[in-house]
């Protein structure tokens, strides 16, 4: 528990920390205005009936707004939780009072995790109170007993801590601090253009392709969200690719970390 209590306030009293949580928020607060105005169109007569979000898929945008754009700044917090060891040389001073270094991977995977909860809870309650609350009336109620309301806020939360433990997993592997962020981010976002702009040729590749997207955490977060059986996929595979990516990112990292010298 020592070094998990080591971490929270290195976590504390680096600037990075808030640097990168006032990112998340302003980039939270624009996604919650795109989900508000989408809810406002409600009963747009402008729009076909067969494009219109039903009340329970608008709820669940709102209550689950800002879940991309945190879940990306969560693995960008975990990289720097991590890589700042090597980045500021302090990585020696931490591995010679902890000599195992797997419990110094895995403090900071919990420490990030904590800070992953703590930023879901706060983003789904500033949500329900900025976003559904105001909605109501046009939702029809808050929504709160919905199962694919519930369903999604649980993923979301899912969500904002595997991200991280896959930013901690980057970090592990990739010592430089930019480089980690970089390889992180043309996966997670880079990857999924070029694959979603492949699907395009489905009917050259086969169905296959539509499916192999969700390989990449963005889409498979969006599954995991989603309501079951949409595109022929279950919200559990993408739980599981997710899954997949920060334990593959952690063990890898882990496993490289105990075979090479620290600076």
């Amino acid at each position: 528990m020592s070094l998990f209590h080591a971490e929270i306030i290195k976590i504390r009293v680096t600037r990075s920390s808030w640097l990168l949580g006032a990112a998340g928020a302003a980039f939270w607060l624009v996604s919650l205005m795109l989900a508000r105005l989408q809810a406002s169109q409600i009963d747009a007569t402008d729009v076909p009936v067969d494009q219109r979000l039903s009340a329970s898929e608008l709820a669940v945008e709102l209550y689950t707004a800002g879940t991309i754009s945190g879940a990306t700044f969560m693995m960008l917090f975990g990289i720097v939780c991590m890589s700042s060891e090597f980045q500021h040389r302090t990585a020696s001073l931490t591995f010679l009072a902890s000599p195992r270094r797997v419990r110094v991977v895995r403090a900071k995977w919990g420490a990030v995790a904590l800070v992953g909860l703590l930023s879901w809870a706060v983003a789904t309650l500033m949500n329900f109170l900025l976003g559904v609350w105001p909605s109501a009336g046009r939702l029809g109620g808050l929504l709160l007993s919905d199962p694919g309301v519930q369903r999604a806020v649980v993923a979301s939360m899912v969500a904002y801590v595997l991200w991280g433990g896959i930013g901690v997993g980057f970090g592990v592997l990739v010592r430089s601090q930019v480089l980690a962020s970089t390889i992180a981010l043309a996966l997670t976002f880079g990857g999924t253009l070029v694959i979603s702009s492949l699907v395009l040729l489905t009917d050259v590749f086969g169905g296959w392709m539509g499916e192999a997207v969700t390989v990449f955490p963005t889409l498979a977060t969006l599954l995991m969200m989603s309501p079951p059986g949409q595109d022929g996929l279950q919200p559990w595979v993408g739980a599981a690719i997710l899954i997949g990516w920060a334990a593959g990112t952690t063990v890898a990292g882990t496993y490289a970390l105990t075979r090479r010298d620290i600076p």
